[in-house]
Order: structure tokens, then sequence, then C-alpha cells
């Protein structure tokens, strides 16, 4: 009931909320801060889309290392504590949240985080907790999807695919850096290291809203709003039986 609660006041629906702000512009190379907002609904809702998205957050946009591309920095700790806070994410174990944007076309190249979380396991004849690696890797330009949920070493989880033939995959149509919006949906996947056992699920963690900041925005109150502990309903890490869902 409090993770509920917790999304509810975070949450603002996409038409009245996200969606207000000058959107991000790409075609602009300077280096400055933006912000970004992320689709928060429900884990065991994984390909819901455009329904409830966070508060912002402050996002450093740059020129990326490649011709015709701009990298947007979401820092690390906004991912613990925010976006994965419901996992128990081991303090300062995340990267930086990158996106690596083409100018041209608005496609997302990538959007990676990798970082360690502590679950608990059930290997069937006792139950432990286990610190678990992650490695999420997000694009616009491949398919991708998820299974029905299936429960691995005690928690429900909703394997990932890729192929459009497959009855069994419901595929998440992706969608490229929409420049009149700031929205846009990058899919792909969780590699989670449990131990000596290495399952994929489906991430939901690339659909977000990027914004200029106004003048009347000041970033120092910002980036002091990042560090302030907040919950998300990821359905990007499996979710654990015993605390149930929203």
């Amino acid at each position: 009931m409090l993770r509920c609660a917790v999304l509810a006041v975070l949450a603002t629906p996409l038409a009245a909320g996200a969606l207000s702000a000058q959107p991000m512009q790409l075609s602009d190379p300077t280096p400055r801060w933006v912000s970004v907002s992320f689709e928060i609904s429900p884990r065991d809702l994984p390909g819901q889309t455009r329904t409830h998205f966070s508060r912002s957050f402050p996002a450093w946009l740059e020129p990326g290392a490649a011709d015709h591309t701009a990298r947007v920095t979401v820092d690390g700790r906004v991912v613990e504590r925010h976006l994965l806070f419901d996992d128990d994410p081991v303090p300062e174990s995340f990267s930086h949240f990158v996106w690596v944007f083409d100018t041209r076309t608005g496609h997302v190249r990538s959007a990676s985080v990798a970082g360690t979380v502590r679950k608990p396991v059930d290997w069937g004849f006792f139950r432990t907790e286990v610190e678990t690696d992650i490695t999420i890797e997000m694009n616009t330009e491949s398919p991708a999807g998820f299974r029905r949920s299936q429960r691995i070493l005690g928690h429900e989880l909703f394997r990932f695919c890729d192929s459009p033939g497959d009855d069994r995959c419901t595929l998440v149509e992706p969608a490229r850096y929409d420049p009149g919006t700031g929205y846009v949906n990058a899919v792909g996947e969780v590699e989670i290291q449990t131990g000596f056992v290495t399952t994929h699920s489906f991430s939901p963690l690339g659909e977000a809203v990027f914004s200029e900041l106004g003048a009347e925005q000041d970033f120092a109150q910002s980036a002091r709003s990042a560090q302030e502990p907040a919950a998300k309903a990821s359905a990007a890490l499996p979710s654990v039986s015993s605390r149930g869902t929203p």
C-alpha cells in the first residue's frame, strides 16, 4: 500500500504533466542542463506506456563522441534513489544512466546503466539474500518485448524476447525521440547475474520525456531534489513475491 501511495504522489498523467515543458532540443549542441521524467507504471504492467510519469530530474546534455550524436547523462544516484529504490540498490554502485541520441533521426542508439542490488533468492532448499549485478541496455532501433511472467528463484520475472514471429512474445513498440513533445521510448533488456544464474528480463526504463530547463528553473534546487529518497514501481527487475504487487 505504501508503494502505491508513493507512486501516486510521484506520478502525473502524461498529457497534464510531463509534456507541458519545452521539449529538449537535440539540434542544439550547446552543453547544458536539461530535465527528464520517467514513466513509472507498476512493475506488473511492463507493457503499459504513456500513462504516469515521475517528477523531473536533472540531466546533462553534451555532444556525443560520434558525429551527429548527443549524449545525455542522468546521475547514477537518481537510478538508485528513485528509479530502483524498491530493489534495495547497493549505495554508490550504479553507473550514470547514459543516453546516446542520433541528432538527425531522433533514434536512441543506446541507453545504458549498470549496478548492484540486494535480492532475496529462493534456491528451493533455503532462502538467502545475495548481491545481484544488473546491466540494462536499450535502444529504439531493435525490437524488444516480454513473455508471460515466470517465477525464477522466488521472483516474478518478465523474460526478455525480441522475435516478431513468436506468439508468446509481447513486443513493446519503441519510439524515437519526438522533438515536438520530448517523448521517447527505448526498449531492451536487463541482464541479471545472481550467483551462477544469468537471466534476461524486459526493461521499461527507457520510456521518458526530456525537456529544456526554463529560465525560471533553478538547477541547484533540481539537483538537490534528485537526492531525496523516493520509490519507483520498476518492472525492470523481478519483483519479490513476499512484497506483493501494487
